[in-house]
């Protein structure tokens, strides 16, 4: 019997603004449609360190039940990729249900069936030489500006656009465990087959150092298609002048 270890943050349907910690672009004149009374904000060193247990509940734990589903290589890394799935229910999915205030309009009644889990797993070699690479080249790499970093080692991804960021907040905080704590929504574009267009996934980035040798990135959808600061998830990337590139000038697709 599969262990449930699910919280109310890491899920594919996305959170809402309202769910967010408090920062200064929620209370300008362009957002104030967002606020929602109702909803009490959550404590950013609270928020971060429920996001982040629960995804190293899902890593320690969660991840273990998964399916393998093939290997694959990744040049120019040595490692084999493992591919691995699991398919979560309804039922537990519903058996710690998010609160509603929590997602924005049209995800309340979230999920409406069983959902495909994926997860990649490898292992690489600790060593300055081609195919692999040392601690601080991965810390570099995939905890340091992740989004930026992804973006230029992914091929298909033509923009990492920062939309908001609780960095200064979080400077020199140690949560529990974490340390060198940022969070971050960055709207990640992809560029489709030519008959699709392009699109832009909007998430919220945690990512903290959990000691001297591991560290963690969280990813969590929200839901900015209303936030003014947005570039592409409010379509502002598409008025004349917004941007000058002609990719980033295209329509996109949310998700």
């Amino acid at each position: 019997m599969v262990v449930t270890l699910l919280g109310q943050y890491l899920r594919m349907a996305p959170l809402s603004v309202a769910a967010l910690p408090q920062h200064a672009a929620f209370d300008s004149a362009e957002n104030k449609h967002l606020l929602d009374p109702s909803v009490e904000r959550p404590a950013l060193h609270q928020f971060v360190r429920v996001v982040l247990d629960d995804a190293f509940r899902l890593i320690d734990r969660r991840l273990e039940t998964f399916k393998l589903t093939g290997r694959k290589q990744s040049p120019p890394a040595e490692g084999d990729v493992c591919q691995l799935q699991q398919t979560v229910s309804v039922k537990e999915l519903r058996t710690i249900s998010r609160d509603p205030k929590l997602s924005p309009k049209g995800y309340q009644n979230w999920p409406r069936a069983a959902e495909a889990w994926f997860a990649r797993r490898s292992w690489h070699a600790e060593e300055m030489r081609a195919g692999t690479a040392e601690w601080d080249e991965f810390k570099f790499g995939l905890k340091d500006l992740h989004s930026e970093h992804e973006y230029e080692y992914t091929p298909d991804v033509y923009d990492a656009h920062e939309v908001l960021s609780w960095n200064d907040q979080l400077k020199g905080l140690t949560i529990t465990s974490y340390h060198g704590c940022e969070m971050r929504i960055m709207e990640m574009c992809h560029q489709m087959p030519s008959i699709l267009n392009p699109r832009v996934f909007p998430v919220l980035v945690i990512t903290a150092y959990s000691g001297s040798d591991s560290f963690i990135v969280a990813q969590v959808p929200v839901d900015i298609s209303q936030l003014h600061e947005a570039l592409y998830c409010n379509g502002k990337n598409t008025r004349a002048g917004a941007v000058d590139d002609p990719q980033k000038q295209k329509k996109t697709t949310i998700g």
